[in-house]
């Protein structure tokens, strides 16, 4: 019987390794979950409008939870210190348009650049604004469904009622850490509070007018 010295072992292991490794199938790649010539397309005329940036394309993030798709930061020298996040699901190899947020984009903004108690914040701390667009509407779905069973616990039935009902046109953002959504009525609804908060005393889900005072 032959007795190899633990150093010729180690080199008949080593050897076995790389000849399995040459030998071994390259591992099939993932398939991308949409084509290249199909998302240039989609986004082409982002690209036309807006400094696209920070672009990936998989799982969802943030506020959307669910699915996949192509996600970016929208910057232009218009927006300012409003910079759009935008989320486009991908489904059986197909993306959602990006026309809902060039013809929804001048208006959303507006709502959040003219909104008092905003600007007033903006005088005195120098910030940006992140905005959310998610598929069609600034309101991705699980937050959607989020705010509204919240909603059943610290709203009337006739708050809710108004609040739901414009849901689908209302405007996400964030700003030093507090998230709101600003409705088309003039309030906003408060999702998260940040520290320092934007808003002095204000609390989450409360709902506050054009000036920032919470609506009774």
């Amino acid at each position: 019987m032959t007795y190899l010295s633990g150093v010729k072992i180690r080199c008949v292991a080593a050897l076995a390794l790389l000849a399995a490794v040459a030998h071994a199938k390259p591992a099939p790649k993932a398939k991308a979950i949409i084509a290249d010539d199909k998302l240039a397309a989609a986004i082409a005329p982002l690209h036309e409008r807006y400094t696209v940036g920070d672009t990936r394309l998989g799982k969802a993030q943030g506020f959307d939870r669910e699915g996949q798709g192509w996600s970016a930061r929208l910057s232009s020298s218009d927006l300012g210190p409003i910079e759009i996040a935008i989320f486009l699901p991908v489904r059986d190899g197909a993306i959602a348009s990006a026309a809902p947020l060039l013809r929804d984009a001048d208006e959303l903004v507006r709502r959040i650049r003219f909104l008092p108690w905003l600007l007033r914040y903006f005088a005195v701390v120098r910030t940006h604004v992140t905005m959310y667009y998610f598929g069609e509407h600034s309101l991705a779905p699980s937050l959607k469904a989020e705010i509204v069973a919240r909603m059943k616990k610290t709203q009337t039935p006739e708050r809710r009622e108004a609040i739901g009902a414009q849901l689908d046109r209302s405007v996400v953002f964030e700003v030093a850490g507090s998230t709101f959504v600003a409705l088309p009525d003039g309030t906003t609804f408060v999702y998260a509070v940040g520290a320092p908060p934007v808003l002095k005393d204000i609390k989450v889900d409360e709902v506050v007018d054009g000036d920032g005072n919470a609506v009774p």
